[in-house]
This record gives structure tokens, C-alpha cells and sequence, in this order.
């Protein structure tokens, strides 16, 4: 558990844990993502979140593409996001995914590891 406080004295409070299983990421039928190095993070304060896994970007098979919007998280740092995209060149799913490519100190565990959407998204996870 992680607890992390943002400029205005916010606090957050975040489960991070790497699975220990290989986890395969779906939109509709397309596999977009096979990994065995997932990290789930969860927000329990100040409200309970959804899980969030991210992935290394090495193992997202789908194309992503940056789409130039930008987020700020006073816990995090600043998220970029990532339009997926189908085979043809066109956008699936606009934000469908995020990045924190230069987190705070605090959650530098997330640097670089891709997130994705859960309303869009689902996981098929396969124990070891």
C-alpha cells in the first residue's frame, strides 16, 4: 500500500501489486495485449476505485497512437493518452489508453507502463 498526498493535502491511498499470471487484454475480439508482467493498481482512499493494470509497452500488440491529450493527476504526474487504432489506420477507440511517462517520485513504478480503459477493455487472466 501506497499512500501518496498531492499539493492540496488530497490523499490517496493505492494498492500496487505485479500478477503473478499471464494476462491477455481484449476489445470485442481483437487481442490487444499479452503480458506476464501486469501491474494492478487500486485506489481504496479516498474512494474505491476499479482496478487498473498496466502494461509494459512491449507487450501491447495492437497499434496505439498518441492523440495529444493530456491529464493531470496531483498524485500521479501528467497522463498522455493513446487512441487505439484497427488495422486499417482508424481510430477503435479514442482514449482508449494512458501513460505516465514522467510520474511523480511516488508512483515512478508506473512510468512508461500502459494503462487501459476498463469500459472498453476486458482481461482473461491464466494462473502460472
Amino acid at each position: 500500500m501506497i499512500t501518496l498526498q498531492d499539493s492540496s493535502g488530497t490523499e490517496e491511498q493505492i494498492w500496487v501489486r505485479q500478477l503473478d499470471r499471464q494476462i491477455t487484454l481484449y476489445f470485442e475480439n481483437l487481442i490487444v495485449a499479452v503480458t506476464k508482467t501486469a501491474l494492478c493498481t487500486i485506489v481504496t482512499q479516498p474512494d474505491l476505485q476499479e482496478p487498473v493494470l498496466y502494461l509494459p509497452r512491449g507487450d501491447v500488440i495492437s497499434e496505439l497512437a498518441p492523440n495529444g491529450a493530456r491529464a493531470t493527476c496531483g498524485i500521479k504526474g501528467e497522463a498522455r493518452y493513446f487512441d487505439l487504432l484497427g488495422v486499417d489506420g482508424t481510430i477503435i477507440v479514442s482514449n482508449a489508453a494512458w501513460s505516465f511517462p514522467d510520474p511523480t517520485a511516488k508512483a515512478a513504478q508506473i512510468r512508461d507502463l500502459i494503462a487501459f480503459d476498463n469500459r472498453y477493455f476486458t482481461f482473461e487472466d491464466v494462473p502460472r
